[in-house]
Parts: C-alpha cells; sequence; structure tokens
C-alpha cells in the first residue's frame, strides 16, 4: 500500500536526511549558545567595572567633604562639629569618612561600597599650625586600610 508511490531506493535515500539535519541543528544550537554566555560574561563585566567606578568617585566625594572640613575648622577631628567619623551622603549612596590627627599630618579615609565593589581613598594633608595652613600630602585610592573605616 504505498499511496505516494515511492520507490524502495527513495525511501533508503531519504533515511539519511533526518541525522544530517538533527546534526545541523545540533550545531547552531551549540553555537548560539555559547554566544548566549560570552555575552552574558562581557555584560558582567561591564556591570562590574561600572560598580567600581561609582564606588571610587562616592569615596572620592567622602574624601574631598573630609578636606573640606578640616580645612573649615582647623581643629578638627573635635566631637562637636567636626567628628573623627562620620557618614556623608552622596545621591543615594553614602561614604564613611575617619579623620585622624598624627602630630602635623592629618589622615582621611573614606571608603564606599557599591553593592560587591569597596574603594577607599587616603588623604595626607600636612599642617602648620603657626601658618595656619594645610597642604596636600596624598589624595590616592588604596587597596585596604591598615585599620578598618567604621562609620559612627
Amino acid at each position: 500500500m504505498n499511496r505516494f508511490n515511492f520507490s524502495k531506493e527513495d525511501l533508503e535515500k531519504g533515511a539519511s536526511a533526518l541525522p544530517v539535519v538533527l546534526l545541523i541543528s545540533g550545531i547552531i544550537m551549540e553555537v548560539v549558545v555559547s554566544g548566549l554566555i560570552v555575552a552574558q560574561l562581557l555584560s558582567g563585566s561591564l556591570l562590574s567595572e561600572q560598580l567600581a567606578t561609582e564606588a571610587l568617585n562616592i569615596a572620592r566625594s567622602g574624601a574631598q567633604d573630609g578636606v573640606n572640613r578640616v580645612l573649615s575648622y582647623m581643629d578638627c577631628p573635635n566631637p562637636v562639629y567636626c567628628p573623627a567619623a562620620y557618614q556623608v551622603t552622596i545621591g543615594s549612596r553614602y561614604a564613611c569618612v575617619n579623620i585622624s590627627v598624627s602630630g602635623d599630618l592629618i589622615t582621611i579615609l573614606s571608603q564606599s561600597s557599591v553593592l560587591t565593589r569597596e574603594k577607599t581613598v587616603e588623604v595626607v594633608l600636612g599642617v602648620s599650625e603657626a601658618e595656619g595652613r594645610a597642604t596636600v600630602q596624598s589624595f590616592k585610592e588604596i587597596e585596604s586600610p591598615a585599620s578598618p573605616v567604621s562609620c559612627s
């Protein structure tokens, strides 16, 4: 009952078409999946870099706020109007700022965290009370501070 009038030879020729189609579609699927994985990895690294940049900018802003406080109040840190540890809000984020004095040097540590990225900026000011001036010795990002930065 061959309704379509296919010969036995025609049926044997068509039997090899199914494995070829399956092989080609398997290769196409593998290329698509690997492309999606590469795209996901690239977008993840770009997001990570953007978060690190945002954390660094917030930490720099906190350090600049600390410098402004020291310049405004020469007897900083003072528990009344210039605390040694405080939190400054920048947009929807915040930075923890610590001010410490060691002789003629004032060290300001500012730390910010955005999701998984944490950045710390250290500013060292040289203070001359006789002349009434402060000079920036260094303003740099550091890997991890010797003492942890805490917000009060």
